[in-house]
């Protein structure tokens, strides 16, 4: 049966140290309306989110209107680096892609989190077009286990809010990400692997 993803970064948040508990700051309140305005018309049969408030913040006014629940969902929780404020923070997150397994002792590395991430997806993209909220950097390693153009560099240059469409027909799935953003460079959709699962 043919399905459908859509997975969302959530918009533009405040920094907090309380990553539970970060609300969309007053611009990304404003840039979820991107997300109302891009699935008004586009059938959903599911909402999936982050625990994590910003996060549920960006789909719940899509909720509203589609008349749909959200399913919390910790697989798409941010990846933990390390408890704390971090210092040279895209520098650190660089050197975890050069080494996937590597991990603070109170962090996740790429791999443990990459793990999480693709199982949490493969739960929901059983059938129908569901809407996952989740974040951008757990958000990218899940995209790089389907292409590996999905990487640090793609990381460093994701917007908030972004849309990747997700479809998977004849047992191939296709990534598509999609334009919310004027000054957004979209890439071209091209088959990808995990066509199994």
């Amino acid at each position: 049966m043919d399905q459908t993803i859509y997975l969302v970064r959530h918009a533009h948040a405040n920094y907090q140290a309380d990553e539970r508990t970060r609300e969309l700051s007053e611009r990304g309140m404003k840039e979820r309306q991107l997300l109302d305005d891009y699935f008004e018309g586009i059938s959903i049969t599911a909402i999936v989110s982050s625990p994590y408030r910003r996060a549920v913040q960006t789909v719940e006014t899509v909720a509203e209107k589609k008349g749909l629940p959200i399913t919390y969902d910790e697989r798409f929780r941010e990846r933990l680096i390390r408890k704390g404020y971090i210092e040279n923070f895209t520098e650190v997150v660089k050197q975890m892609w050069a080494e996937p397994s590597f991990s603070f002792p109170d962090g996740e590395s790429n791999k443990v989190g990459t793990s999480r991430i693709v199982d949490g997806f493969f739960a929901h993209a059983q059938t129908g077009s569901t809407l996952i909220s989740t974040h951008g950097n757990i958000l990218t390693l899940l995209l790089y286990s389907f292409d590996r153009a999905y990487n640090y560099r793609h990381w460093l240059n994701m917007p908030m809010p972004a849309l990747y469409r997700l479809d998977k027909a004849e047992g191939a799935w296709t990534i598509s990400p999609q334009m919310l953003h004027h000054s957004q460079t979209v890439y071209p959709a091209k088959p990808c692997g995990n066509e199994n699962r």
